[in-house]
């Protein structure tokens, strides 16, 4: 039998099980380039660095269109890119860890360059999708729930591997969530809340049941059986691993964060089959915090405060 600490939410009863998992020691970090402007330097550091090192590019251009890859040790890393008009466009703490894709549209390379001059770039959040299913997502539509269609495939040309990533920006709402992959098998995930930067994470048994779904189920009242945990970190520590079991398995299965870290004042989003579940966070330090048996059968927000962490992890 399992024992455990217990925290104190904000917002609902939830929170985990422990269990470390082996980390990979290398890192794929691909960078596409679909903006209009060639990049010219890429510098790739250790958050930890006081310095940004060499330019990754070295001689060569990142051209519009295409693509470049770094093979770097498992971390968190600050990125810079310049591009041929010498703007910068920086992105700090992000976690490498497997094969991670990041892709930069003209709306996303603006946003990041011009912080302050385009419009949406004080409210625009960061949508990242996180593939550690058997499938490859070939489809990605995200489209506000008062819009009448889908709108354009967020991934263009791209398609989102297995154990892979892929993020794009969305001004804050509520969104319908539409996935389709290899097997042009769907998933739908309606009436989901985009108000800061936010991860959604499938597995195979994740995915499983969300393509069993009728594409029309709401996720307020859900037929398929499955349902949304959201995670909102409103304490002052990052965390790094996230586990969910369901309270009958007897280990905690992978990481459902992945390559992602649930930084301090962002969310992350797990869709779960109805159930009684155990969770487990580690934080950046190796703190790690448990909840045993919480229920889940309708939507949930949970809030981890600063307060709660601390009285959690003793």
């Amino acid at each position: 039998m399992r024992t455990s600490n217990w925290i104190k939410f904000t917002l609902g009863a939830l929170i985990l099980p422990l269990f470390a998992v082996a980390e990979t020691p290398m890192a794929n970090f691909t960078i596409a380039n679909n903006s209009d402007w060639d990049f010219y330097e890429v510098y790739i550091s250790s958050s930890s660095s006081d310095s940004w090192g060499d330019d990754r590019l070295g001689s060569d251009i990142l051209y519009s269109g295409g693509e470049q890859s770094f093979l770097l040790s498992e971390g968190t890393y600050d990125l810079k890119i310049v591009d041929e008009d010498g703007d910068e466009c920086r992105q700090m703490g992000i976690r490498l860890s497997g094969n991670t894709r990041l892709n930069y549209t003209n709306d996303e390379w603006l946003d990041c360059v011009f912080p302050d001059e385009t419009t949406s770039s004080s409210s625009e959040a960061t949508v990242t999708i996180n593939n550690t299913s058997l499938w490859d997502i070939y489809n990605i539509y995200a489209s506000l729930s008062s819009d009448t269609d889908w709108g354009s495939d967020r991934l263009g040309s791209e398609i989102l591997y297995s154990e892979s990533s892929y993020s794009f920006t969305l001004s804050p709402g509520t969104y319908d969530f539409k996935f389709v992959d290899e097997d042009d098998d769907i998933c739908t995930m309606m009436g989901v809340t985009i108000s800061s930067s936010r991860t959604i994470s499938f597995d195979t048994s994740e995915w499983l049941d969300c393509i069993g779904s009728d594409e029309s189920s709401s996720s307020t009242s859900n037929s398929s059986g499955y349902y949304t945990i959201t995670f909102v970190n409103n304490s002052l520590w990052d965390i790094y691993n996230l586990y969910a079991s369901l309270s009958s398995d007897t280990d905690w299965g992978s990481d459902r964060l992945g390559s992602t870290i649930l930084n301090s004042g962002e969310e992350f989003s797990l869709t779960l089959p109805a159930g009684e579940y155990d969770f487990k966070f580690i934080d950046e330090d190796g703190d790690e915090c448990k909840r045993f048996e919480a229920q889940l059968y309708e939507n949930r927000t949970i809030e981890i405060s600063t307060d709660g962490w601390l009285e959690c992890i003793d």
